[in-house]
């Protein structure tokens, strides 16, 4: 493959609230698949807008996914330049006031918020199930849509449509879960139990009963033991066993697969960040997210350029059907638009809460993992 074109299976994180002159010209040379924004680059409602456009202004042949992690409450990006954050699905199913509507409400308005300032996806829903309390769920606390896989189907189905319906494609994630992981993977790699049955019919429910609805799949940097017992610490997001053998051909997933962030340590429990990459793209993955050490980007695209053609082939086919289903609003920016959303969200919040008052109670205390702090 042209080496030229090798960037198109990247997601880039960008270090900050502009782009200036030698990064234009660097992320040009690059030619990213997409890009995903994060607190560092959020600074105002206008300053936002003004990033996106010029992000997809670097190649205007080929639409960029625009991605953020807007999942509402903790793992919200948006939420400094918001009058009010968006509740999370945690929050919202543990209100005695919720109902399933919340949920579809939840998707519309992060839709309707997302469309605004010109993100074409959202890596939401999570589709990892949690334990029912913050400290045994870890780094998913309050991200979760349930306790169960029947809820999770349906508060995340009911999420994802109205997501995908407002023009915002969704990803779930992240597979096959991080349910019971015992580690944070940004910081080392958790071993998860349980064999292809057993995580069918339990962990895996939700994605497998979802897989027909999303666009795209996050895969998880855990070692499944039972589905890779030949290769201790293997990451599930570089596994053939996992993303080809079971993702791809037993749940018959022709989607848009990506990893959760290479610069991870659970991504580099054995590897190095390119040799990750590489690994990931021959066990059937499309997408690499790297988030924030954009200086590994010319080794990965080195590492890439060497796997053989028919692997890269069949990822950049899957890049180029997804590409012609994003359809970017481009609209100006618009105060009284940003007003009438605000005004939207807290609406939602008093509904879900209950009061206003209570609405209006949302001090989070410190982040308790990367995810919540980026």
């Amino acid at each position: 493959m042209n080496p030229a074109h090798l960037g198109q299976f990247l997601i880039l994180g960008i270090p900050g609230t502009t782009i200036d002159a030698p990064l234009r010209e660097w992320l040009k040379s690059i030619n990213p698949g997409g890009y995903i924004l994060f607190g560092r680059n959020i600074e105002s409602p206008r300053q936002v807008h003004e990033l996106i456009t010029d992000l997809r202004s670097i190649n205007p042949v080929e639409e960029p996914i625009i991605g953020i992690d807007e999942e509402g409450g903790r793992v919200s990006r948006l939420r400094p330049i918001l009058d009010h954050p968006l509740p999370s699905p945690g929050e919202i199913a543990a209100n005695h006031t919720f109902r399933n509507q919340s949920f579809a409400n939840l998707g519309l308005i992060t839709a309707e918020v997302l469309k605004f300032f010109g993100f074409t996806m959202n890596f939401a829903p999570v589709l990892d199930r949690s334990l029912g309390s913050d400290t045994q769920d870890g780094v998913l606390r309050q991200r979760c849509f349930g306790t169960t896989s029947m809820d999770i189907i349906s508060r995340a189905g009911l999420f994802l449509n109205k997501l995908e319906r407002a023009g915002i494609h969704g990803c779930g994630k992240h597979f096959p879960t991080y349910t019971g992981a015992g580690v944070d993977p940004h910081h080392q790699l958790p071993t998860i139990n349980g064999d292809v049955n057993a995580l069918l019919a339990g962990e895996m429910a939700p994605f497998a009963a979802m897989l027909p609805d999303l666009r795209a799949v996050m895969t998880a940097h855990a070692w499944f033991k039972d589905l890779d017992p030949q290769s201790p610490g293997l990451p599930a997001s570089l596994s053939q066993n996992v993303i080809t053998q079971l993702l791809r051909n037993q749940l018959s997933y022709d989607g848009l697969v990506m990893t959760d962030d290479l610069d991870m340590a659970g991504a580099q429990a054995n590897c190095s960040v390119p040799e990750a990459a590489a690994q990931a793209l021959a066990a059937g993955t499309d997408m690499l997210l790297v988030c924030h050490k954009l200086e590994n980007v010319p080794a990965i695209i080195d590492a890439i350029g060497k796997l053989p053609h028919h692997v890269l082939q069949d990822a950049a086919s899957r890049i180029e059907q997804h590409r012609r289903q994003i359809k970017p609003v481009i609209a100006a920016f618009n105060e009284t638009e940003l007003a009438r959303l605000n005004k939207q969200i807290l609406k939602f919040r008093i509904q879900v809460f209950g009061s206003e008052e209570r609405a209006l109670d949302y001090n989070y205390d410190a982040p308790a993992n990367n995810v919540e702090s980026y």
